[in-house]
């Protein structure tokens, strides 16, 4: 890809039309090590990726060099009855795990191809498609073993707030669940107020806004000047 690369906002038709190169950049970052590929992934994730796109909430960021894809971003609020909070550890705080109508946005796949990492494509896709919700807070979840998936997250002001232990799969037994607060409102409230580095990276996503159905496997990601790395959402709870 040679192409400058355009990162812009879309919606469920978007990611009907680029449903397959969608696809073939989830498979490239993640059927090689440290990740695991079930059996029957690929059709797995194709039904999940269905499901997300019916639902309402839906947001996808999308990276473009001319025609080709360079990157996607996208995931879906949870909603107040979700089982995402479920399963944990050890014990996390009821601030945390409580939810409630339009309160967290779950990022859910997030991919950057390999031609154009280290030219931050990564931060903004990150950047425009956290920036255009109005969810309080933004979810993900990151494999243990995607260490450099972890510190890139970290970099970008989330926070860990608990391993999560679902239903075991193929690919990951356990999660490192995350937090990123998305408002003035939730900086005051999330984490129960031990957000550290996460509430200096809340305002300037607003700023640059202004510039999850069953829960589904998640992609990689590439910071501006951090090592290639890659992080996959729980499996479904039911």
């Amino acid at each position: 890809m040679t192409s400058a690369v355009t990162v812009s906002l879309g919606a469920a038709a978007t990611a009907r039309r680029l449903f397959e190169p969608i696809y073939r950049l989830y498979y490239e970052t993640f059927s090689k090590p440290p990740y695991q590929w079930p059996e029957g992934e690929e059709e797995q994730y194709r039904r999940r990726f269905e499901r997300l796109m019916g639902d309402p909430t839906f947001g996808i960021a999308v990276a473009q060099c001319g025609d080709e894809l360079a990157g996607f971003a996208y995931g879906y609020t949870l909603r107040p009855d979700t089982k995402w909070w479920e399963g944990f550890v050890t014990p996390v705080p009821p601030e945390v795990t409580t939810e409630w109508e339009g309160r967290t946005f779950a990022l859910i796949d997030f991919a950057v191809d390999e031609s154009v990492r280290g030219k931050g494509v990564g931060r903004r896709l990150h950047d425009t498609l956290l920036g255009s919700r109005h969810e309080e807070r933004a979810t993900l979840a990151v494999e243990p073993q995607a260490h450099e998936a972890r510190g890139i997250y970290e970099h970008w002001g989330w926070q860990v707030v608990g391993r999560l232990r679902g239903p075991a799969t193929d690919f990951a037994p356990e999660f490192d669940i995350m937090v990123l607060p998305l408002s003035l409102k939730a900086q005051a409230v999330s984490l129960g107020g031990r957000c550290g580095a996460v509430h200096a990276v809340a305002a300037p996503l607003l700023s640059a806004a202004r510039v999850t159905t069953a829960q589904l496997p998640t992609g990689a990601v590439h910071a501006i000047g951090l090592s290639d790395s890659g992080l996959r959402e729980p499996p479904p709870h039911q």
